[in-house]
């Protein structure tokens, strides 16, 4: 659950003090730079879309069938109108980016989160690319556990806006999950972001 600014800040400070007494360093994270420029990005992994699945329900079976889990309403997403698939089978090229990274070290409203993406040459990758790439992303790792795949939002049953989460779960279960997609919504500076680039 996602919380507004001011407590983020109170929290965090709260944390940092308590590992301070303790003597506790946080180890550090291959995400913990800012980006400059669209030269400073590094291409994570393509993704495939178009490759045959025509229809949310046949990414829900496709999912099961592979023993991936589809949890936090991702099932929704997939049943609604503006979920498209490419006609066309192509390759996507995928870049991971923290909140941080971004230039937001205090965390950020998506709203800006995107539009700091699209200044580095960044954009929202299709809809598809949620679901593709939980099918083909079997190597989530480096200490992320929670991807948020920056689309635009896709309603759900409640017509509430809402994103793609890839999920890895201590015992190494791959979920499909979803997450508030509003554009006021406080992400903390640790949330990763995958972003198509142009």
């Amino acid at each position: 659950m996602n919380v507004s600014h001011p407590i983020m800040k109170f929290i965090k400070r709260i944390v940092r003090a308590l590992g301070e007494l303790l003597g506790l360093k946080q180890p550090k994270s291959p995400f913990s730079h800012v980006i400059s420029g669209p030269q400073d990005l590094t291409l994570w992994r393509k993704v495939k879309v178009g490759t045959g699945l025509h229809t949310g329900a046949e990414f829900c079976q496709k999912l099961r069938d592979n023993k991936f889990i589809i949890h936090g309403g991702a099932e929704q997403l997939l049943e609604a109108s503006s979920f498209t698939v490419s006609s066309e089978e192509r390759e996507i090229e995928l870049v991971v980016v923290s909140t941080f990274q971004l230039g937001f070290k205090d965390g950020a409203v998506r709203k800006r989160i995107y539009e700091r993406a699209e200044e580095l040459g960044l954009k929202p990758c299709p809809p598809e690319v949620g679901p593709q790439l939980r099918l083909q992303c079997s190597d989530q790792s480096a200490g992320i556990w929670s991807l948020i795949v920056a689309t635009l939002p896709l309603p759900n049953r409640s017509n509430q806006e809402r994103l793609f989460r890839l999920l890895l779960s201590e015992d190494r279960k791959f979920i499909l999950s979803a997450v508030d997609g509003e554009e006021t919504i406080f992400w903390p500076e640790r949330n990763y972001w995958v972003f198509a680039r142009s």
